[in-house]
């Protein structure tokens, strides 16, 4: 099975229907982080074939997470905090949270990455294509996901980080 990580605070809770799609196909072993500090410290630990990333996400129990939520006006939807996590494991100079380059782990790049979030990709379009991140691993939520929304975003970042 292939590891993937989805970094998202309501998995477990209001998208438990995703969850489960990817849990019933088998193909996968999915892995939860519900918030920023979890994250960084799943990808810093652990190798993934793909992460799958929420734009809004809560801080954690990390100091710097917390400081950056706090300065970016304390609300996930303010702070936006799944874009500067990206940058900081993508080790892209200027990062909010900076991690040092030795930590940056080597088998992480953009094309391991999606999205499944509530933000219009036109919000961070800027942001994300310099990086290497395309529109076609980023998905949002609305009315019109159906429980295999993540399923399907998990299996395009494959056919794009394994061609």
């Amino acid at each position: 099975m292939k590891p993937v990580l989805w970094i998202e605070d309501l998995a477990r809770v209001e998208y438990r229907e995703m969850f489960a799609a990817v849990f019933r196909d088998g193909r996968y072993n999915l892995s939860v982080a519900v918030d920023a500090s979890e994250a960084i410290q799943r990808v810093l630990k652990h190798t993934y074939d793909a992460v799958i990333i929420d734009i809004r996400l809560p801080p954690g129990d990390d100091e710097e997470w917390m400081r950056l939520y706090d300065k970016s006006g304390a609300s996930e939807e303010a702070a936006k905090l799944g874009k500067h996590l990206v940058q900081s494991i993508l080790g892209v100079q200027g990062a909010k949270v900076a991690l040092p380059a030795d930590e940056i782990p080597g088998w992480i790049d953009s094309t391991k990455l999606g999205f499944l979030t509530v933000e219009p990709w036109d919000d961070l379009k800027a942001d994300f294509e310099p990086l290497g991140i395309v529109r076609e691993t980023y998905v949002e939520k609305g009315p019109v996901n159906n429980r295999d929304a993540l399923l399907k975003l998990i299996e395009k970042v494959l056919r794009r980080s394994h061609p």
